[in-house]
């Protein structure tokens, strides 16, 4: 017997453009308000430390969530797209280096298995590298990053994308141990 196009399916309780939506949903939407939240976040803690690149701390985290979340093949892009239209109103460099960094993040989910932590970490170190070249092209005035020293610039931006890199991905890690510890009963 055919099914029609709007009949629910018996297995999931969901009809199939429902599924389409929901599979959308997943690969693009969220991995958009992951990057939206994270800067959000950022903007709204407000670290002290007055070192440049710190607040990749909250924006790799939220590019690495994003596409280990979304499974989709461009998830870092699309949480680079979103946290580069919570930034709206930076630096001019802020926004094409966010996307860049999710290239970044997506292009070393390619070729690196994400459950290992220490791929996040060096995600997280590139795409914040990624951030901080695209500033030094893009920004005419020069930036604090290039009047402090570019040697403390790409130390503390290597830093703190590294970390923010495994804070994303220790809290996929350990999101997945807990649906899997969930499921096994």
């Amino acid at each position: 017997m055919a099914r029609h196009s709007g009949e629910v399916s018996r297995a999931s309780g969901f009809a199939p453009s429902s599924l389409a939506v929901l599979a959308f949903a997943r690969a693009w939407l969220l991995p958009i308000c992951v990057g939206l939240v994270a800067v959000t976040l950022a903007k709204v803690v407000r670290l002290p430390l007055q070192l440049p690149g710190h607040n990749a701390l909250f924006w790799m985290a939220g590019l690495v969530v994003g596409r280990i979340a979304s499974g989709n093949a461009l998830g870092g892009i699309a949480a680079g797209l979103g946290a580069a239209a919570g930034s709206v109103g930076g630096d001019g460099g802020a926004a094409l280096g966010l996307a860049a960094a999710g290239a970044v993040v997506d292009g070393l989910a390619a070729t690196a298995r994400w459950l290992r932590v220490g791929w996040t970490a060096l995600a997280g170190l590139l795409g914040n590298l990624a951030i901080l070249g695209v500033k030094l092209l893009v920004a005419l005035p020069p930036t604090a990053a290039a009047t402090r020293g570019l040697g403390l610039a790409i130390a503390s931006y290597a830093a703190f994308g590294a970390i923010g890199g495994l804070i994303g991905g220790s809290a996929m890690a350990a999101a997945i141990a807990a649906r899997k510890a969930r499921r096994a009963g």
